[in-house]
């Protein structure tokens, strides 16, 4: 930026006069507000990394993915005799008139005495040299990222309970098939002895039919008192 006058303005920030250009082609009006969310991000972006400069260069430009794969190029600048926060609140009335010039066009510009800003949806500058001019931010003065919104739904308590409800009636099914079991070969192994016993009386009484009466019969008492 070029600028001259015949009274001191070293460290003046002076918001007129203005001058204005917008591209004279629209934003397609189904993606016209999408599009400025993302123009309006990457101004404020660039906002913080021109300010953030030096005594010597207040300059920053870069670029931004919009809808249908379009790409927002911005480029924005301060005198470098402004102080930071001069620099922040030049820029904010420049963005400020955004509304009034380019509201709905794909490009617009606002150049004012100590600073400016353009953005287009083609490459306007010299991306080399661009990266070469535009400062860093300073560590203290890094953007803080936005916290990660919670991944929250309304119906996320029914959701855990239905689960909570799901895996207890797994382990209880699992217990009662295993009783079940269990059970099933008690009985059978009881079963297994009982048959072995009463084939093992069987041979005794063939053994015993030899017997005088008396015996015979003390033995039928004898078995039926077992049994």
């Amino acid at each position: 930026m070029l600028r001259y006058s015949n009274c001191s303005l070293f460290g003046v920030m002076e918001t007129k006069p203005n001058i204005i250009y917008h591209n004279t082609e629209d934003v397609p009006s189904d993606i016209v507000v999408e599009f400025f969310q993302i123009l309006n991000g990457l101004l404020e972006h660039l906002k913080r990394r021109a300010a953030a400069g030096g005594s010597f260069r207040k300059f920053a430009a870069a670029n931004a993915t919009a809808p249908r794969f379009r790409t927002i190029y911005g480029l924005v600048q301060c005198t470098p005799d402004l102080s930071q926060e001069d620099c922040n609140n030049c820029l904010e009335v420049a963005f400020e008139k955004i509304p009034g010039c380019c509201d709905g066009k794909k490009g617009g510009q606002v150049l004012g005495t100590n600073c400016r800003f353009r953005y287009e949806d083609y490459l306007f500058y010299n991306s080399t040299a661009v990266e070469i001019l535009t400062p860093s931010l300073p560590p203290s003065q890094q953007p803080t990222p936005s916290p990660s919104p919670p991944f929250y739904s309304g119906r996320g308590s029914k959701s855990n309970t239905s689960a909570r409800t799901i895996v207890i009636i797994i382990v209880v099914s699992a217990v009662g098939f295993v009783g079940l079991i269990i059970f099933i070969s008690t009985c059978v192994c009881l079963k297994l002895r009982r048959a072995k016993k009463l084939a093992q009386m069987d041979t005794w009484l063939q053994n015993t039919l030899c017997m005088d009466g008396f015996q015979s019969n003390l033995m039928y008492l004898v078995l039926v008192c077992y049994f």
